[in-house]
């Protein structure tokens, strides 16, 4: 099933889709319903990804994406220095 299709109508999914990071929120979606999660449990993990972009954003931090995970840094601190992790 296409993430468009089970998730279109929600205002959440749409709102993330169209902000700065909604590449980033379509791949999670997208693979929440590639593992057949529920649409309850897509919403939740969507409204937990909504909640850090809101922290990221009020904190100043910078969301760094790299081809081996994301991690959140400060503002001038180098981005390679921080460690991230590949489950």
């Amino acid at each position: 099933m296409l993430t468009e299709e089970y998730l279109g109508a929600s205002r959440l999914f749409r709102r993330l889709k169209s902000g700065p990071h909604g590449q980033l929120v379509e791949l999670y979606a997208a693979h929440l319903v590639e593992v057949g999660l529920a649409r309850d449990g897509t919403w939740r993990s969507l409204n937990l990804v909504s909640d850090l972009l809101s922290w990221i954003g009020r904190s100043r931090c910078i969301l760094v994406v790299w081809s081996v995970g994301i991690s959140v840094t400060e503002p001038g601190s180098n981005p390679s220095s921080v460690a991230t992790e590949r489950r």
